[in-house]
């Protein structure tokens, strides 16, 4: 069993650099959601041939996945406040600022907000959509529940882990909650 250990080291006088070596965080541990002021969750959808969504864990090299983040906390208004989803290493995210990686184009945005492709909270004031994650800023939060909805493609196969989503404050980073990270199974495709 690993021990976590502290070393100073003096580089100059006056600096004394710091170093912490951890064995395994004591914050999440077994799969288990974190709740310390956000409960997060995630639900992973594919699209089937009929043209609806439907709950999944194993999915094909080409599938296109509907990703719902749900986000709660009490009835407090909060300010700065970023939800931060890293995707698993087989999903790229889909831009909604290009139009040409949105399928079907604009007209799936003309659905009601339960079965738009995109969707988030209207008091997301920022997002930003990287290759290996997603992530929404509020500057303010008065109360409700988070919901954002995006697209991902799925491009590589293999067994992956879809690593927990995270909500925190941006400037007290101890209130912070965690999804429980989900294990996902792609195949080759047809």
């Amino acid at each position: 069993m690993r021990r976590p250990c502290s070393a100073f080291r003096k580089r100059e006088p006056g600096y004394t650099a710091w170093r912490e070596a951890r064995g395994r965080s004591k914050t999440q541990q077994d799969g288990a959601a974190v709740n310390r002021g956000f409960a997060v969750s995630r639900v992973y959808e594919r699209l089937s041939p009929k043209g609806t969504w439907t709950p999944a864990a194993e999915f094909a090299v080409g599938d296109l996945v509907r990703i719902t983040l749900h986000v709660d906390k009490s009835a407090d208004p909060l300010t700065y406040v970023v939800m931060e989803d890293y995707l698993p290493s087989a999903f790229e995210a889909v831009n909604p600022a290009l139009l040409s990686q949105i399928p079907g184009g604009r007209e799936s945005e003309t659905a009601d907000a339960g079965n738009r492709w995109f969707y988030w909270s209207w008091w997301v004031s920022h997002r930003e959509f990287l290759k290996d994650r997603v992530r929404f800023f509020a500057d303010s939060w008065s109360g409700g529940r988070f919901t954002a909805r995006y697209l991902a493609r799925v491009t590589k196969s293999g067994s992956v882990i879809a690593p927990s989503a995270k909500a925190e404050l941006m400037y007290k980073p101890e209130t912070y909650g965690l999804s429980i990270p989900q294990k996902l199974t792609v195949s080759a495709g047809k």
